[in-house]
């Protein structure tokens, strides 16, 4: 039986490692040197026997043979130092080539690797699902015969141009598989290259783009949809306000007549008939006014063109000249710029702004004032009023059309002025909205993108 010390020199000789064998073959072999150079000295020039070469040999000669045996000793561990070094080498690049091994089974894309005979020779998962193919069915195949594209055979063909030179190829193109069924897919082709940088094949990715295809389609259709919805919608609103114009001024012509023909001659009950029919009348037609010029700032605006900003706001003033008399308003402004805009409808925008401000004005005069600030992508303009505020709680709701915060015994309107200044800035591209509290005044901010820094340099860049 075998005892333990035996056990023992078994488990200690199964600890060393491959890469300790050098070293210890050179030990040996400078042990061997040793008895083969005392050897030599015995039996061929006979200096002395063999165990006192062995063990006491002459002292210039033990310096020679451990120079020899150091020599020896150190080519061994310069022989275990590369073996190591290569076998950690082995190790980092089986390592590495697992890693990318795992990616490349497990991406997310379909991916196939092409010789120069466009001959797949490697494919991951995905592709195998992407096409409805296994393995064995593509690889070995040519890359044609398994997943077909319109630029197969042809020079816009990704593979050819990387074969022709190119380092990088992305298209997106419509595949076909062996099926018929055709799959979208963004295809990129990169090189295949060997330790030296010799091409050796193509590496092709295949993202499957089918549901972001689909998404698009649907959302083109809901926008033509909408836009089509949009235009409709305009177009019923601008020709129901202008037809019910001819019949409400009928209308209005005669009670007014009434009023002034019978106003007086009847009883009071009477009176008050035709008082309410001449107002619902005059309502009527205010709101009817509203609702063309709200659709028409879509469908019957003016191109955009240089517009003095200033210039603007002194027509706006200069329409609201007898409202701001009959209120004492003031209305002050710093240096406006200029923008590309519709004229008319900037003029008509800050009208209803300023008008808006005098309306909502508080115990004292309006005070109203206008600036405008530069912003990185255009210019973003204020209108500051000294007037009643709103609850922050309704601040957007007064941008929408026929939302009113007060009754028309309060503050006369329609409710449709603010709606249309948001549909005339959004026409412009920009964005409108309200900052205040109530009893503390209002500010409206509005932006109008920089269009007119960009129309210039266009035209610097023509000249």
């Amino acid at each position: 039986m075998m005892g333990d010390e035996d056990e023992n020199k078994i488990k200690a000789f199964h600890h060393i490692k491959m890469g300790d064998l050098p070293i210890l073959t050179a030990l040996g072999c400078g042990v061997l040197y040793w008895i083969l150079e005392s050897l030599l000295h015995a039996l061929i020039f006979q200096e002395g026997n063999l165990f006192s070469q062995i063990f006491t040999p002459d002292p210039h000669e033990i310096w020679m043979r451990l120079l020899v045996i150091s020599i020896i000793i150190m080519f061994g561990s310069y022989v275990q130092f590369i073996i190591n070094k290569r076998k950690q080498d082995e190790r980092r690049i089986k390592a590495i080539n697992k890693e990318l091994d795992q990616i490349f089974n497990t991406a997310a894309d379909g991916m196939r690797l092409i010789d120069k005979d466009f001959t797949v020779f490697r494919i991951n998962e995905t592709f195998s699902n992407l096409i409805g193919l296994d393995k064995d069915e593509i690889i070995g195949k040519k890359c044609y015969e398994t997943f077909r594209g319109p630029f197969c055979h042809t020079e816009h063909c990704p593979l050819k141009k990387i074969f022709n030179g190119e380092e990088y190829v992305e298209c997106d193109v419509e595949k076909e598989r062996n099926d018929g069924t055709k799959i979208p897919c963004i295809v990129t082709a990169t090189p295949f290259r060997g330790p030296d940088g010799e091409l050796l094949g193509i590496v092709e990715d295949f993202k499957d783009i089918t549901e972001r295809e689909q998404a698009k389609k649907k959302l083109a259709q809901h926008a033509e949809e909408l836009a089509r919805s949009n235009a409709e919608l305009q177009q019923f609103a601008y020709v129901a306000s202008h037809d019910l114009q001819e019949p409400l001024r009928m209308v209005a012509s005669y009670v007014q007549l009434l009023a002034r023909r019978y106003k007086g001659k009847l009883d009071a009950d009477a009176d008050d008939f035709i008082n309410f029919a001449v107002d619902g009348a005059t309502r009527m037609h205010n709101l009817i006014n509203d609702l063309l010029a709200y659709s028409r700032v879509g469908t019957r605006g003016n191109d955009f063109g240089l517009t003095d900003c200033t210039a603007v706001l002194n027509q706006a003033i200069a329409n609201l000249q007898p409202v701001i008399e009959e209120n004492k308003a003031i209305i002050t402004h710093t240096c406006l710029p200029t923008i590309m805009a519709d004229e008319t409808q900037l003029v008509q925008l800050f009208q209803n702004l300023i008008s808006n401000a005098i309306k909502f004005h508080g115990n004292e005069p309006p005070q109203i004032h206008v600036s405008a600030e530069r912003k990185e992508n255009g210019w973003q303009f204020s209108v500051r009023d000294n007037g009643i505020g709103i609850d922050p709680e309704y601040a957007k709701r007064i941008f929408v059309i026929f939302q009113r915060l007060h009754n028309k015994t309060e503050h006369p309107g329609t409710g449709i002025g603010l709606a249309i200044c948001k549909k005339i800035v959004g026409r412009h591209g920009g964005i409108i909205w309200v900052e205040s509290e109530c009893r503390k005044g209002a500010i409206f901010y509005f932006t109008i993108p920089n269009k007119a820094r960009n129309y210039k340099e266009r035209v610097l860049r023509i000249l």
